[in-house]
């Protein structure tokens, strides 16, 4: 990229004016105050054209980057070095795929799900009747992981426990909502 100077920048802008303006004294001075002060948009232009890609940009920006990814600055590391480790981590984040979820679901829950994607509509349906200690949190975690923002999650876990015992006692069945919706949405 060229970077003028606010000299060169000035005699750009002499050579622009008539003829008949570049002897006035004033015309030379307001040249002059603007080779400054387009020199320094240049500049900037420039450094915000260097900062939209890892491989250009400024330390500020890789700083922006490891604090947006989670990654944490050793001492001693490189410019280069924190360069590919963004880049490492940019490329680590797969395509959306309803066969990763399921998998991941599968591996999870084992047979105690039952998944159901409607494209059409933009929604999906995950039923857990796992009773693993946790299973909210992980089906949370596991949404938030691989499901994209544009879709409606519905996400369900129902558990059914039996009791065997000689007593009779009295009951009171109950049903329990919880919704949970966080700040960002999906």
């Amino acid at each position: 990229m060229i970077n003028h100077t606010p000299e060169k920048v000035h005699e750009i802008l002499m050579s622009k004016l008539p003829q008949w303006f570049k002897p006035v004294l004033e015309y030379i001075a307001i040249m002059r105050a603007y080779g400054y002060s387009l020199s320094d948009i240049e500049t900037a232009a420039q450094r915000i054209h260097a900062n939209q890609y890892i491989q250009t940009c400024d330390e500020k920006t890789l700083q922006y980057w490891e604090r947006l990814l989670g990654l944490t600055y050793n001492f001693g590391d490189t410019i280069g070095f924190r360069r590919q480790r963004i880049l490492l981590r940019l490329n680590q984040t797969v395509p959306y795929t309803v066969w990763h979820l399921d998998e991941d679901l599968r591996a999870m829950f084992g047979d105690d799900y039952t998944l159901e994607v409607n494209e059409e509509q933009c929604w999906i349906k995950i039923m857990v009747t796992s009773d693993v200690y946790g299973a909210v949190p992980f089906l949370h975690n596991l949404i938030y992981q691989w499901v994209p923002a544009h879709l409606y999650v519905y996400s369900n876990q129902q558990v059914t426990n039996h009791v065997l015992s000689d007593a009779f006692d009295a009951a009171r069945i109950t049903r329990t909502f919880e919704q949970t919706i966080p700040a960002r949405g999906n």
